[in-house]
This record gives C-alpha cells, structure tokens and sequence, in this order.
C-alpha cells in the first residue's frame, strides 16, 4: 500500500514535469510565432511604404514634367522645393519604420529573457522536489525497516511471553500436586 502510494506520487511527479515542459514549449512557440509575425508585419509596412514611394516618385516626375513644359522658368523652384518635401517625408517615415522595429526586437527580447527566467526556476523548483521526493522515499524505507524489524522482535516477545505462561502454570500445577 505504501509502495503505491510512493509510485502515485512519483508518477504525480512525471506527469506534473511533462506538463511544465509542454507549457514551456508552447509559450516559447507562442514567442517565436509572434516575433515571426511582427518580422512579417515590418516587412509588409516597409514594402507597401516604398511602393507609395514609387507611387508618388512617379506621379511627382510626371507632373514635374508637365509643369516644366508649362512653365519652365519660375516653375523649377517650386518643384525643387516639392521634391525635397518629398525626401524629407521619405527619410521620416523610414526613420519611424525603423524606430518601431528597433523597439519590436527589444519587446523580443526582454520576452525572450522571461521566459528562460521562468524555465531556470520551473526545473529549479523541479530539482527541488525531486530532491524532496528521494528523502521522503528514503525515510519511508527506513521506516519500513524499522517496522519490520519491530514486529520481528515483537514476534519474539509473544514467544518468550508464552513460554513464561506455560513455565508459570507448569510451577502452580507442580506446586498444587506438591500440596496433595
């Protein structure tokens, strides 16, 4: 009975560290396809930011060269002028695209460091209690010595007691027919 309940618990043991583990594996998954995700989402921002680029580069060039042909002289200022608002919208737009996936891999990161912290103290506390469970198995199998050793020599004291029983009755029934 006590063997059993000794194999409950190691069992409880194995089945609690597979369930840590299983819970490991799926937030760092979870990690994983959310950094996956926010590479993709950059990505995607980015593409879609250079075909605006294009996009407005294009139209820029070819309203530049219809005003040109409208009017050339005092017209070439102002479209000097749009096309460096141009750039500078550009370089804003990369420098904040930039920014933010700086800031995303920080967030991975520090996500990253976490959960190895919780998986240092999940297989600490693991090793803890594995440690808990030798001592108790190890102190249930010297109380089954002792138990056992116990009833040995109780054994013992039940036949010495019953052999004094039989000497003293041996002693009345002798001193009885001494008497007669």
């Amino acid at each position: 009975k006590e063997r059993e309940e000794a194999k409950k618990v190691e069992e409880m043991m194995k089945n609690g560290k597979i369930a840590a583990r299983k819970t490991l594996e799926q937030n760092l998954m979870g990690s994983a396809t959310g950094l996956m995700q926010t590479a993709l989402t950059s990505w995607i921002s980015y593409h879609r930011e250079c075909k605006k680029v294009n996009e407005l580069k294009a139209q820029t060039e070819a309203k530049m060269k219809e005003y040109q042909s409208k009017k050339k002289g005092e017209q070439s200022s102002v479209i000097e002028r749009m096309a460096g608002e141009q750039t500078q919208t550009l370089l804003t737009r990369m420098f904040l695209s930039w920014s933010m996936t700086c800031l995303d891999e920080s967030t991975a990161r520090h996500a990253h460091n976490d959960l190895t912290n919780q998986v240092d103290d999940l297989e600490a506390q693991l090793k803890a209690l594995q440690e808990s469970l030798a001592q108790t198995t190890e102190d249930l199998e010297d109380t089954e010595e002792e138990v056992t050793e116990s009833r040995r020599k109780n054994a013992l004291l039940r036949e010495e007691l019953k052999n004094i029983v039989n000497l003293s009755q041996n002693m009345d029934s002798t001193m009885k027919e001494m008497d007669d």
